[in-house]
């Protein structure tokens, strides 16, 4: 599954629980209920952002190993 690389420099293990667990958090602070379709909505745009971030390493890495292998 996906890593996460933690502010300090660990990584970690995607887990959705931890995005609703911030998210209650906040809508606490707030003085806002988030509904059902909102948690959706949130952990659905958090893993494609996330894919598509990874995405874009696996090409830059590719990328990376074409220009290293014309170099030599």
């Amino acid at each position: 599954m996906y890593k996460i690389l933690k502010k300090d420099g660990t990584l970690e293990d995607y887990n959705e629980q931890k995005i609703i667990d911030a998210c209650n958090k906040a809508s606490k602070r707030a003085m806002y209920e988030l509904s059902n379709d909102n948690y959706k909505t949130i952990l659905d745009d958090v893993f494609q952002k996330l894919k598509n971030y990874t995405m874009k390493i696996r090409i830059l890495k590719f990328m990376i190993c074409i220009i290293s292998w014309n170099l030599c």
